[in-house]
């Protein structure tokens, strides 16, 4: 891997990105309620969010980051087309499928794996397509 390759600024902006995407898309006039719905879990849920959990939520967007990046870089992706493309891709190949397996065994609605993975699809895209072009 090489690390030369990685625009540092573009990750971090990403990583951000993504908490800020998350913050709209978990809210209440969005995925809040039904996300709650299909964790059978009531507001006071997300009231009750331990604030290192989004430390570790920030540091795993910047991992992901990283290696969409890494990934980017060898697949020389540098147009907005290409990262958009690659980032459906990672969240077809790898994201949904797992969410999608993972919710059926433990028995979450379809409209669940939506939520959640439709969250992830939106961020890949967003990483992808900055992280192609912002080089």
């Amino acid at each position: 891997m090489d690390f030369s390759s990685v625009n540092w600024l573009a990750v971090a902006v990403a990583a951000i990105l993504s908490l800020v995407v998350g913050f709209v898309w978990y809210s209440k006039p969005v995925f809040l309620m039904p996300w709650l719905k299909g964790l059978e879990k009531d507001e006071s849920f997300a009231q009750e969010a331990n604030p290192i959990t989004y430390v570790f939520a920030l540091v795993s967007s910047f991992i992901e980051a990283v290696f969409v990046s890494f990934l980017l870089n060898t697949m020389g992706s540098t147009t907005l087309v290409s990262g958009l493309t690659a980032g459906f891709m990672i969240w077809l190949g790898f994201v949904f499928t797992t969410h999608w397996v993972n919710d059926g065994f433990s028995k979450r609605s379809f409209g669940f794996t939506l939520i959640t993975s439709g969250y992830h699809l939106v961020m890949l895209l967003i990483m992808g397509a900055l992280l192609s072009v912002w080089r």
